[in-house]
């Protein structure tokens, strides 16, 4: 099997790179600012593919859905995630006077439902 791979981009300089082969899924997600460059390897668990990857990006517009986002000079604070069906992908953004922080991480998700209070 001849490695298979996609650049996911969003309007930034950042970009995220995820490439297939016959053993695994990784990705390099480039963040790019003023002050500096952040190459962040992301390793992703058996189970997410590319297509998945690919079929959920396209679902949420080519875009990071945005989770948390503040600023208070100079630091910017983010979390933005792309949503798998049982998985997210969470890309944490910390920006220190334009100078990148980030960290960007695969986290199962599992739908729970709320217990009833007891009595």
């Amino acid at each position: 099997m001849v490695a298979k791979s996609i650049t996911l981009t969003w309007g930034t300089p950042h970009t995220f790179t995820i490439r297939e082969t016959k053993r695994c899924l990784t990705g390099m997600l480039y963040i790019k600012k003023l002050r500096g460059e952040q190459p962040i390897p992301v390793q992703f668990p058996k189970g997410i593919s590319l297509r998945m990857i690919q079929n959920a990006w396209k679902k949420q517009g080519n875009n990071w859905i945005p989770v948390a986002e503040t600023s208070c000079t100079p630091i910017f604070l983010a979390a933005r995630m792309i949503v798998l069906r049982r998985w997210r992908i969470i890309w944490f953004v910390l920006h220190t006077s334009d100078a990148p922080d980030d960290a960007c991480i695969v986290r199962s998700y599992k739908a729970v439902k709320p217990q009833a209070k007891k009595r």
